[in-house]
């Protein structure tokens, strides 16, 4: 499933001629999938019984997801998904309170 998503997304990217294609833009597609081939591989080699194989493919595959975590993830361009929308509604809220704070010390009468 995730690698049928990402070569799509390929896919529609070579379409497009109008979309220009950034370096950046192809490194969260490439560790996804390095992830999902190293974790198949991984569950090959368990179910084959090569348990050292699996032990060092599972080492590789540790590895391609951290810096997917901990590299791509939280400062990648991907990440306007998941902050955009939520600065928004924090703003809101900050707006909102703010609006209720207003309203409440006009709603106090003054001495």
């Amino acid at each position: 499933c995730i690698v049928y998503g990402v070569v799509d997304n390929w896919a529609q990217r070579r379409r497009d001629t109008k979309r220009v294609s950034r370096f950046e833009d192809q490194v969260f597609p490439v560790l996804l999938l390095a992830t999902a081939f190293s974790g198949i591989a991984v569950h090959v080699l368990r179910y084959a019984e090569l348990a050292l194989a699996a032990h060092y493919v599972f080492a590789a595959h540790v590895v391609i997801a951290t810096a997917m975590l901990l590299v791509e993830l939280p400062f990648g361009a991907w990440t306007h998904a998941i902050y955009r929308p939520l600065a928004l509604a924090l703003a809101a809220v900050r707006e909102k309170s703010r609006q209720t704070e207003a309203d409440a010390a006009a709603a106090v009468p003054m001495k």
